[in-house]
């Protein structure tokens, strides 16, 4: 049976995949779906790899696409022009030798998720994870009454323009999270939280995620050279465990961080905005 293979992959929507690598491995899925004997090998022959594991080695994440093995399977596979943008800077990402560049080809990826999706819920999550402004802002109106955009700026650290400040509360404000309010014989306009927490769920797309997090890991490398010890703690430990121990002891940061989400709802005294990071991540194969 021969299977049109430009029409499957349109059943796996590339823009929600943060890898090049993955998005062709989900193709290849969706043409197993209808033809249970489509093997890896001939996935390989379609972009002209030959018959080999190639295309195997790059579902794994063992293999980069090289440029010109990626113009050669956008033209295979028919992608149209923001397709194609999107697929490319995906395989650049994985080979971005700096982290300025790699966080300049995130912006740009999840710039064109934006344009894609039309759902208001993943627009917001697109733009709200896009800064880690946005969530500092928005928690150091928690401390306060109304502020204004030059009262929260002089409370952030690292210092941040106060234009940027401006956007993100006139962007809090648009998915109503904030109001803004001008008091009697008075221009300054201040603002005010008007929810205690935001969370999109599962809404927010995977690179959006990626790319606050490394923003925030990143203030975490800055904080051990800025922020005094008294007012830190970093600290890792390196252990070897089972697989089972590894689902357990992600149970466990998630409780966690439930746990001082709780913590932070019940205080009534907020003097302070603070980051908490829990990463776990494997150092061997």
């Amino acid at each position: 049976m021969d299977i049109e293979i430009t029409k499957v992959r349109k059943k796996a929507n590339i823009f929600d995949h943060s890898d090049a690598g993955r998005y062709l491995k989900a193709v290849y899925e969706e043409i197993r779906r209808i033809q249970k004997s489509y093997t890896v090998e001939a996935f390989s022959d379609f972009f002209g790899f030959g018959s080999n594991n190639t295309m195997a080695q790059i579902h794994s994440g063992h293999r980069k696409i090289s440029d010109k093995a990626a113009e050669r399977i956008a033209q295979a596979l028919r992608l149209n022009r923001v397709e194609k943008t999107y697929f490319m800077t995906m395989v650049k990402i994985r080979h971005a030798e700096s982290s300025v560049e790699r966080d300049r080809l995130l912006a740009l990826v999840l710039e064109l998720q934006a344009r894609h999706n039309d759902e208001s819920n993943n627009n917001k999550a697109l733009e709200f994870f896009n800064s880690w402004v946005h969530s500092v802002v928005f928690e150091v109106l928690s401390m306060n009454d109304a502020l204004s955009a030059s009262d929260v700026c002089n409370r952030i650290m690292p210092d941040v323009k106060e234009s940027a400040v401006e956007k993100s509360l006139i962007f809090l404000e648009s998915i109503g999270l904030v109001e803004s309010r001008t008091e009697q014989n008075s221009t300054v306009q201040k603002f005010i939280k008007i929810k205690k927490d935001f969370s999109l769920g599962k809404a927010v797309p995977g690179l959006a995620i990626v790319r606050y997090h490394q923003e925030m890991l990143n203030l975490a490398k800055d904080s051990l050279m800025t922020s005094a010890p008294n007012e830190r703690d970093v600290s890792s430990v390196t252990i070897a465990v089972s697989p089972e121990q590894v689902e357990l002891i992600k149970d466990e940061i998630d409780r966690f961080r439930k746990y001082l989400l709780l913590l932070s709802s019940v205080e009534q005294s907020d003097t302070r905005v603070m980051q908490v990071n829990l990463q776990l991540f494997p150092l061997s194969k």
